[in-house]
């Protein structure tokens, strides 16, 4: 029998997070959270054990079409801060629960980062800077259509 296969998977996944800003050293922090919505191209080899058990890896290909902030004094569009491309290795590991379904456990981290942050003094020297990298771990389901 066969226990490779090749799987495409496009679709929409939306990723982002929340942080706690305080660059001041202040008492006052700003919370901000961040919605990435992405047009998803995740293209996976796949290593069947079994009838039950299955794995997966391969990389993802994203594109950025919607970025979306919101703190403390509101919501605002925020692509332009953001690499419209992304990148990402990816791993899963699937149990069938019936002959065309199953459940699984995935995780994504990104080889591209989302984006650059450079940090600077009050008279504009340099500080350093800081790359953003998306990563997730989920749950998944998988139905199989067909004969």
């Amino acid at each position: 029998p066969n226990n490779f296969s090749f799987i495409a998977a496009p679709g929409y996944m939306l990723k982002g997070g929340d942080f706690i800003l305080d660059a001041d050293q202040s008492t006052e922090v700003e919370r901000l959270s961040v919605d990435l919505h992405y047009i998803h191209f995740p293209l996976n080899m796949e290593y069947y054990l079994g009838n039950k058990f299955l794995i997966s890896t391969g990389p993802e290909f994203s594109y950025l079409i919607k970025a979306r902030g919101k703190n403390n004094l509101g919501s605002f569009d925020d692509i332009i801060s953001y690499n419209r491309f992304e990148v990402a290795g990816a791993a899963s590991a699937f149990f069938r629960i019936r002959p065309k379904l199953a459940l699984g456990i995935s995780y994504s981290h990104g080889l591209t980062p989302t984006r650059l942050i450079r940090f600077s003094g009050p008279n504009g020297e340099n500080w350093g800077e800081s790359r953003e990298f998306n990563r997730y771990l989920g749950v998944v389901g998988r139905v199989w259509f067909g004969s």
